[in-house]
């Protein structure tokens, strides 16, 4: 039950009292999911552990943090169509469109596997100085892009937070 509080949950399914709050996405049915689990218990880190990997969560405020970030899911596809539907206008067919985009950034996201992550080299890996991608990047930075993507964390954080009481 996304958005619900443990104090909350525990209302509702009294007498139980040992519950989780876990947030699977879909890369769980396969096998690949990474799950922020809180509190850390078992059998829930175990269940979980079998489908990918789970982040131990220290508190519940944090574990809406984790949840916030979920958010970025549906733009990240609005995101991908507007790149395709820019070919698109441009005279691309649209299918050949999406195809390379989805492809495009399908193969990026094997770059972001493991557990060393590091986002700014990763950026600085595909900018070249004076290319195109440092020119993109200089674009939506200057037009606020990143500051309307943080003033939407903060819209989806104070909502998390008014359901869970922590507002």
């Amino acid at each position: 039950m996304a958005g619900i509080p443990l104090k909350t949950l525990r209302e509702l399914v009294a007498p139980v009292h040992t519950m989780a709050r876990v947030i699977p996405l879909p890369s769980v049915a396969i096998r690949r999911g990474i799950t922020p689990l809180y509190p850390a218990i078992e059998p829930a880190r175990g269940l979980f552990n079998r489908l990918g990997r789970v982040i131990d969560v220290a508190d519940e405020s944090s574990f809406e943090l984790f949840s916030a970030a979920t958010a970025t899911i549906a733009a990240h596809f609005v995101y991908l169509g507007r790149i395709s539907a820019w070919l698109a206008v441009q005279g691309i067919e649209q299918q050949a469109a999406q195809e390379y985009v989805g492809t495009m950034f399908g193969e990026l996201a094997a770059s972001l596997h493991g557990n060393d992550l590091d986002f700014g080299k990763l950026m600085r890996e595909h900018a070249t100085p004076g290319g195109i991608n440092e020119l993109f990047c200089q674009v939506v930075s200057g037009e606020g892009m990143w500051e309307t993507v943080d003033a939407g964390f903060d819209r989806v954080r104070q909502r998390l937070m008014h359901r869970t009481g922590d507002s």
